[in-house]
């Protein structure tokens, strides 16, 4: 039996490489996606991976620091100019005035007509380089504590002012107080004082009712008295004026009269000035008005005039030293149209002439004085050329001398009674003549 028998091949086994031998392979290519190239050092230095620790600490600060740098020269050069949005406060020397307050003026009276509400604002002056805008706040109170509506960040508008028309209607009969600001995104005005407006009641004119003459029934005149009940009225509503209108067609397609006259206690009347036609069947109606607002229609009433006209009631005599008739003056009537209207029921229709027109003038501006009409003491104006009535203005009464005289032309056409308020003066072109007060 021999001693050196030959060894056996070891057969090839399936077991997982070494983790050198693995490291072998990968450094084969230290480019390869995922292999970090420090990696092939690892097997000649054991002191090596804290050594690429540290390596890549102080590379990812320095990194950092670097990108934060960067960031932070930009920023700067960004906040350098005055349009950047990084502009987080005030710059110096620069200042912002708020929005002047054009429209609701300072103490103005609005209306429901004027809703929904234009705001106006003049633009505020500012040496600011960047674009302003501007904000209004309107409140139920003078400290702002209860705001009703609000609006910033507005462009600055054309020609000077900035207009916003509210999309809300403000609720009626109360004082508001509005205010305004401007800013520029870095520069504020702040909100400057408050000032109020008021916004009145909403003015409700009812319709008259008609009295008399009604039901068809035939009048005994042909210078009907018109007589109705006064309109109700709420609200801040002004001196009310009725208008009466007389037809021979239901549906007022032609007028016989159409006048107006100053309102009375509880009930307000109209006598019809030019006779009618007789034997007609005719349609009445009225209706209330104020400076601002107009009510609505009476129903209509209807009448007949007399089987045969009836002459005007002959023209009363004055009283001797002045005075006018009791009917056409205190304590009866004291609205100067009134006193017109009634004075002219007097005097033939038609267009006044001569001595007629004169005797009407004068027995007007008597009744004026004797009510005490504002803007009196009242008197006929002389005028010796042109058109005149026996020396007289024809249509006109005065008051005063010089240039602080004042004038009405009372008869439009010479004929229908009016009134026209506060009157004209120089500065309106009048001519100024000798004026007789009554």
């Amino acid at each position: 039996m021999s001693t050196g028998s030959a060894i056996a091949p070891t057969p090839p086994t399936d077991t997982a490489p070494t983790h050198a031998t693995e490291g072998a392979r990968r450094t084969s290519d230290p480019l390869k996606l995922g292999v970090n190239p420090f990696d092939t050092f690892s097997s000649r230095s054991s002191g090596f991976p804290k050594l690429k620790a540290s390596m890549f600490r102080n590379l990812r600060i320095i990194t950092l620091v670097s990108l934060s740098l960067a960031v932070l020269a930009c920023e700067r050069s960004k906040s350098s100019s005055p349009l950047s949005p990084n502009v987080a406060g005030p710059m110096g020397g620069v200042s912002v005035d708020a929005p002047t307050m054009v429209s609701p003026a300072p103490g103005a009276t609005l209306s429901d007509r004027d809703q929904p509400l234009t705001i106006v604002m003049g633009n505020p002056a500012t040496n600011s380089p960047r674009p302003m805008t501007l904000g209004f706040q309107i409140a139920f109170d003078a400290g702002f504590a209860n705001v009703a509506v609000q609006r910033e960040g507005l462009p600055a508008g054309e020609n000077g002012q900035t207009r916003l028309v509210l999309a809300e209607r403000l609720p009626l009969g109360r004082t508001y107080f509005w205010r305004t600001k401007a800013d520029d995104g870095a520069n504020s005005s702040g909100w400057g004082g408050g000032v109020p407006f008021e916004l009145q009641q909403q003015i409700v004119i009812g319709a008259p009712n008609p009295v008399s003459p009604a039901n068809n029934e035939r009048v005994t005149t042909s210078t009907p008295v018109l007589l109705a009940d006064n309109a109700a009225a709420s609200g801040p509503y002004g001196q009310l004026v009725y208008q009466f209108q007389v037809s021979e067609s239901a549906v007022f397609s032609g007028l016989t009269v159409n006048a107006e006259i100053g309102v009375a206690a509880g009930r307000t009347s109209y006598t019809v000035v030019t006779p009618l036609a007789s034997d007609k069947t005719f349609y009445w109606r009225v209706r209330a008005f104020d400076p601002t607002t107009v009510g609505a229609w009476s129903r209509v009433e209807v009448f007949r005039s007399p089987l045969q006209s009836t002459d005007p009631v002959a023209p009363p005599p004055v009283a001797p030293g002045g005075g006018s008739p009791s009917q056409c003056g205190p304590p009866t009537l004291f609205n100067p149209l009134s006193i017109l209207q009634c004075h002219r029921a007097f005097f033939p229709g038609g267009i006044l002439h001569g001595d007629l027109a004169v005797e009407f003038l004068r027995r007007s501006t008597k009744s004026f004085n004797a009510a005490g009409v504002p803007g009196g003491p009242f008197g006929l104006l002389r005028k010796t050329s042109g058109n005149n009535c026996s020396g007289y203005s024809c249509d006109i009464v005065c008051s005063g001398q010089g240039n602080a005289q004042r004038q009405w032309d009372i008869l439009v056409a010479e004929e229908f009674p009016t009134w026209g308020g506060s009157g004209a003066g120089v500065a309106d072109g009048i001519r100024v003549d000798v004026c007789e007060i009554q």
